[in-house]
């Protein structure tokens, strides 16, 4: 037998239970939040009573509806409310951020490199599509949903493993559609 890719050792060490080829539930050791898919998930703990586990592991950034002039002169309605909810969110339950407007608030996917939070060997997950740049730090990365931010775990189901002949857009697709599907717990 051939010897495990790097891929598979850190996965390995990640899971907490499941069998390969079924769905797996996987430890998280980082999750990053922005202010556009994070106040749904939000509301999703509070409708079920439910707190984050670690919010240790959880740092949040305003990335997406900061504007690139002039920070604070956010003048969509529905950017504004996104904001806002995240600033309210990370007070209520106790999460790390940077504040909008302070040195370290950036692009969710550069903060992590730039505090020191994403190293090699950890697994990783936002939600946002390009958490998987986190993988140029030796990290796993994945796009995530609500069971993350009050159990920092994640189910998923691989499917099959990649080609490694196959171009690097048809294994991003095969990873889409093959390991992104979350459960909830």
């Amino acid at each position: 037998m051939a010897g495990k890719s790097i891929f598979d050792k850190l996965w390995d060490l990640h899971v907490i239970t499941g069998e390969e080829g079924q769905p797996q539930l996987m430890y998280v050791d980082q999750h990053y939040i922005h202010e556009v898919t994070s106040p749904q998930a939000f509301q999703g703990l509070r409708d079920a009573g439910r707190r984050l586990r670690r919010p240790d592991l959880t740092f949040g950034t305003f990335d997406h509806n900061v504007p690139t002039v002039n920070i604070y002169d956010i003048r969509d309605v529905i950017s504004k409310a996104q904001i806002d909810k995240l600033a309210e969110n990370v007070e209520e339950f106790g999460i790390e951020h940077a504040a909008h407007g302070s040195e370290k608030q950036g692009i969710v996917h550069m903060v992590g490199p730039e505090t020191g939070r994403t190293q090699p060997g950890k697994f990783i997950v936002c939600g946002d599509s390009h958490t998987a740049t986190h993988g140029a730090f030796g990290a796993i990365a994945f796009g995530n949903w609500e069971p993350v931010r009050s159990s920092t775990y994640l189910l998923l189901k691989l499917f099959g493993r990649l080609n490694p002949r196959k171009c690097w857009w048809n294994s991003l697709e095969f990873l889409k559609r093959s390991l992104f599907q979350g459960f909830h717990l």
